[in-house]
C-alpha cells in the first residue's frame, strides 16, 4: 500500500475520533508546515512531468479532459438540483471543481508506477495525458495548491 494513502487514512481516522477542541489544537500546531508539506508532496509528483509525454497522449488527453469536465459539471449540477440548491450553485458550482487536480498528480504518479512495471509503454501514456490535462486546467492558477 502507498504511504501517501496510509497517511490520508489515518489523517481522516483521527480527525473523525479526536474531540473538536483537540482537533483545533493539533491543527494549530501542523498548519505553519502543513501548506509546505502538501507544496512538496505535489511538486513531486509533479516535477518528472514531460512535456514530450503530453504530445504523445494525443487523443487520450483530449477525451480525459472532456469527460473529466463533463462529469464534475454535471455531477455538481445533479447534486445541486437534487438537494434543491440555489441555480447559481447548480450553474456554476462543476466549472470552480475544474482547476484542481492536485491529487489526480499525486495519484497517477502511484498508477504509473505500478503500471510501469507491467507495462511501460502504457504508463507513459496514462502520464502524458494526465501531464496535458493538468497543465490544461492549472494554467491560468499561479499556485493552485495553496
Amino acid at each position: 500500500m502507498n504511504f501517501m494513502l496510509m497517511v490520508l487514512g489515518l489523517s481522516a481516522t483521527i480527525a473523525n475520533i479526536v474531540s473538536e477542541e483537540k482537533l483545533d489544537e493539533i491543527m494549530t500546531l501542523l498548519n505553519p508546515t502543513l501548506g509546505l508539506a502538501l507544496m512538496m508532496v505535489i511538486l513531486n509528483f509533479g516535477a518528472p512531468l514531460d512535456y514530450q509525454l503530453s504530445l504523445g497522449a494525443g487523443a487520450f488527453t483530449a477525451i480525459f479532459i472532456l469527460s473529466r469536465a463533463l462529469g464534475k459539471y454535471s455531477g455538481a449540477y445533479i447534486g445541486a438540483k437534487v438537494t434543491k440548491l440555489p441555480d447559481t450553485v447548480a450553474k456554476h458550482l462543476g466549472l470552480t471543481l475544474l482547476p484542481h487536480s492536485g491529487f489526480l498528480l499525486a495519484f497517477t504518479g502511484i498508477a504509473a508506477s505500478q503500471i510501469a512495471l507491467f507495462d511501460p509503454t502504457t504508463a507513459s501514456i496514462i502520464q502524458g495525458t494526465i501531464n496535458c490535462s493538468s497543465h490544461f486546467y492549472q494554467r491560468d492558477n499561479r499556485c493552485s495548491y495553496c
